[in-house]
């Protein structure tokens, strides 16, 4: 139980960074389609200014900011994950060691202690991934509020 809330913790930075990353991801890619989309959609007048060299850079340009982006999202994503990794085996290796200590004092039976560890480990990462979940569910109920007001206009 001590491990909880880092595990709760960790879960929830990991899901927060990953939903941030994406939409970065997507921003960039709309940015490079739309660039992409503006050159083929003009070719004629590209080619007829001589242009290509400079649209070509400037879409370059776009995709040198996307790698940087994605750079940046694989090393958070190592992060997030190895945050995870380390305080869920630190869980593995104190719940062994306390369940040994009942065990060998004969407090508990090993299968006790096995129930009760995944137990704690698996409800630890629902929490943390619940409160992205509750983020999501209070967007909708504002937006459902907007949909469902009654209308305060006269129809006559």
């Amino acid at each position: 139980m001590s491990t909880s809330p880092l595990l709760a913790i960790s879960g929830y930075l990991f899901s927060k960074f990953m939903a941030e990353f994406a939409r970065r991801n997507r921003v960039h890619t709309q940015l490079q389609a739309v660039s992409a989309e503006e050159v083929i959609g003009a070719m004629r007048t590209v080619v007829s200014f001589g242009a290509e060299d400079h649209e070509s850079k400037r879409y370059n340009h776009k995709l040198k900011d996307s790698e940087g982006a994605g750079k940046t999202n694989g090393l958070f994503s190592g992060l997030s994950i190895g945050f995870t990794m380390l305080i869920m085996f630190c869980t593995y290796g104190l719940a062994f060691w306390y369940g040994a200590k009942l065990c060998g004092e004969g407090k508990a039976l090993p299968s006790d202690i096995l129930i009760a560890f995944f137990n704690i480990l698996i409800g630890s990462f629902a929490i943390g991934h619940a409160a992205l979940i509750f983020k999501v569910w209070q967007r909708a109920a504002v937006l459902l509020s907007v949909f469902l007001k009654p209308s305060t206009g006269n129809l006559k």
